[in-house]
């Protein structure tokens, strides 16, 4: 008769033996499972296109009065002055302004673009251009420089400022004078500049109001950059 402890210990081994068989075929399972997931892995890395590579951040976009759309605008030219200037449709001119054109936006004249025909110079010279930041006539002391962009006038490359008072002024926008009282730098600006060009000196200006209507002060700087001198005598 089988020893009952031997039997226990042949049933125990072979117990063993299943569980370990077992153990080690599920393992092995789990391995094949693992390579098979790796090879799909590298099978669709391999198909990706490759990452595309980090592009540099692009620089700010400076200001451009040359996004402004020029087409359809009307031209003023001036025998007299010798001068030649396109303007936006909506806009008008006048030429019995103290002896000089301005060309404006309407009736409020929101924007005012001037132009004055000064003496011969002395000594005429190639084109220059001059800022005079204390413009007359608009009663500002002390002006804030901003909004500078580079435009060419009649092919010189020039660079303009705008200005916005800093501290509170009385002036006066519009045809029908309305007076007003600010301390906001938003308000009102403009430019004034002294041009010598082939014959005579120019002197040309720019206001604006912002208390009646937003403007966009950039519309001088495309006037500006359409100004050329024709043959005058």
């Amino acid at each position: 008769m089988i020893n009952r402890t031997f039997l226990k210990l042949i049933l125990i081994f072979v117990g063993t033996l299943i569980i370990a068989g077992s153990g080690y075929a599920g393992f092995k399972i789990l391995k094949d499972i693992d390579e098979i997931e790796n090879q799909l892995d590298q099978t669709l890395t391999n198909k990706l296109p490759p990452e595309p590579k980090d592009k540099p951040e692009s620089p700010p976009k400076d200001l451009d009065s040359s996004e402004i759309d020029t087409s359809g605008w009307l031209t003023y030219r001036s025998e007299e002055l010798g001068v030649e200037v396109k303007y936006p449709k909506d806009w008008e001119v006048k030429e019995d302004i103290d002896y000089r054109p301005i060309i404006y936006k309407d009736k409020t004249e929101i924007g005012i673009f001037g132009i004055i025909r000064l003496n011969q110079p002395e000594h005429p010279s190639n084109p220059i251009l001059e800022i005079v930041k204390t413009p007359g006539g608009i009663g500002y002391e002390f002006l804030d420089f901003f909004l500078t962009e580079n435009i060419e006038i009649d092919g010189v490359l020039t660079q303009i400022s705008y200005f916005n008072p800093t501290s509170s002024w009385f002036g006066e926008c519009g045809e029908g004078k309305t007076t007003m009282k600010t301390t906001k730098k938003e308000t009102a600006g403009g430019f004034k500049i002294l041009f010598d060009g082939d014959k005579s000196e120019y002197q040309i200006w720019a206001t604006y109001c912002q208390s009646i209507e937003q403007f966009d002060p950039k519309i001088f700087n495309r006037i500006l950059s359409s100004f050329k001198w024709i043959n005058s005598n």
